[in-house]
């Protein structure tokens, strides 16, 4: 059976990343700190409001550090107060 996941893959590849976060100050901070040290490449890409302007939709072209696991980042962004959604698609 083939792994899942090809070493490298991740990390050769650009990345989207969409977090879903409260207006909660700091929120964007932290998750952009946390974000620094664990991708090379980091650009917002667009943002928008929803829930009636209660949270903000960002999204990001990310490039992760070779040492990154995608499933660990995904985990590390939730725990962080206000953040409400996360996911990660691996780009070509």
């Amino acid at each position: 059976m083939a792994p899942l996941r090809r070493p490298g893959a991740w990390e050769r590849s650009t990345s989207t990343l969409s977090l879903r976060i409260g207006l909660a100050e700091g929120v964007r901070t932290a998750a952009e700190g946390l974000l620094a040290g664990a991708v090379e490449q980091l650009e917002l890409t667009s943002a928008s409001t929803v829930k009636q302007g209660a949270a903000l939709n960002l999204t990001y072209r990310v490039r992760l550090r070779p040492e990154c696991s995608p499933a660990s980042l995904v985990a590390e962004l939730n725990r962080l107060e206000g953040v409400e959604s996360v996911e990660l698609e691996r780009g070509g």
